[in-house]
Order: C-alpha cells, then structure tokens, then sequence
C-alpha cells in the first residue's frame, strides 16, 4: 500500500498533522480499509466490525450524531465516519491514558514507533483524519465515562457506543447515566459482548433481556430504544 508512513514521519510531525490515508477509490469501503490498515492492529476492531459501523452510519440516512464510550485508538471512529452522511457529528470518549503494545505483528502506524505511542497521539490523529478527509465533525474528549454528560444534551444521540471499562460495574453504570442521551427509537451497541467479557454480557442482560440482539460475524450486541 503506497503511502505508508515512516519513522521519520513520526518524528518530525508526533503525528498529529501528516496522517493522510491514501485512497485507491472514492468508494467508502476502499478509503475505510485503506485507513484502517494504519491504525492499530484488527485486535481491537475486525473489517466486519468496520463494514458493520461504517454501514450502520450510512443506513441513518441523514447527518447524525454519534458517541463513543472507549476510543482507544479511534479505529471504530473512522469506520463510522466513512459511513455516516455529511455534518454529522462523532464523539469520542476515552482518558486516552493509555500506551500502544511494543510489538505488533500487522503493518500499522505501531511499527514506525518500536517503544509504543502514546494513546492520545493515534486518536488525535485519527480525530484531524476524519476532519480533514470526510464530511463529518469529530471531537474527542478526555474523561472517564460520566465526566462530558453535561456536553451532549439529553435525547440527541442517534448512536451509542459502550465500550469502555468492560467490568460490570462500569458497563452498568454507562448505561444508566447515558441512556438518557439517546433520542427515542436510538441504537445503543456494546462491544466485546463475548464469554471474554461476562460484565458487558450480565449489564446488557440486566437492563434489556431479550431486546439484546448480536451482530452476526461481530461482538456487538445491540438494542434500539
């Protein structure tokens, strides 16, 4: 893939002005494989995942507004916005406290920067790449999970993201403080709805029962409300 960035790249920008996906189409599924190759590795969002958000987004059928509980390193975020139609806008929200692993067997921006990169410095990256090469807003907030409710009004959300702390506890406690945010008839998806993860299963289980219905060749589970 042409277009790869270098070890030098990273140098001279810290990454937050040269992250340009190349394009081999104008065709969203191209631009989105293409961008996704670059950021962090298929581990924390498989093509499926990103076929399935990109297309949810385009499905809306209008500018919509959507957030992300747990960014990580902003891959879920660039498949959405390869998808959704122009002036929507997408939240994310992470501490971006964390650090990239060392080792990566994939190609990706990891492997320009051997001792890891910080987890701020992919997302905002990611953040100006969505700004810059779709039609859609992207904002990202640093926080735990409560701390931006205030930002985003009550019932605004089309979508909604958890996949934060995957702990029960936590799993419930986002759902309880912003389900309050989702407009009626809103879609509410959590990740890593896997044996992996029996909180995200038991949160989800406990607030919707049967409403819960997975994604197939995905670990979402989602529910409308």
């Amino acid at each position: 893939m042409a277009g790869r960035l270098t070890k030098s790249d990273l140098r001279d920008s810290k990454m937050h002005d040269v992250v340009e996906i190349p394009s081999t189409s104008d065709a969203a599924v191209d631009r989105m494989l293409c961008g996704l190759s670059m950021i962090t590795s298929e581990h924390t969002l498989t093509e499926t995942e990103a076929k399935y958000l990109r297309d949810l987004a385009g499905l809306i059928g209008r500018a919509c507004k959507w957030c992300e509980l747990g960014v990580w390193c902003g891959r879920s975020l660039w498949a959405a916005a390869c998808g959704a139609w122009p002036d929507s806008r997408l939240y994310g929200i992470d501490t971006f406290e964390g650090r990239t692993a060392r080792s990566q067997t994939d190609q990706t921006i990891i492997q320009c920067a051997p001792d890891g990169l910080f987890q701020w410095d992919l997302a905002y990256a990611v953040q100006n790449l969505i700004n810059r090469q779709t039609d859609c807003c992207c904002t990202l907030i640093a926080g735990r999970s409560a701390s931006p409710l205030k930002q985003i009004g009550d019932q605004t959300l089309d979508v909604l993201i958890v996949d934060a702390d995957h702990r029960y506890e936590s799993v419930r406690a986002d759902l309880t403080a912003w389900l309050p945010k989702l407009r009626p008839g809103g879609l509410i998806l959590g990740h890593d709805y896997t044996d992996h993860h029996p909180g995200v299963i038991r949160a989800f289980q406990e607030r919707f029962g049967s409403n819960c219905e997975t994604v197939d060749g995905t670990r979402y589970v989602q529910v409308y409300v």
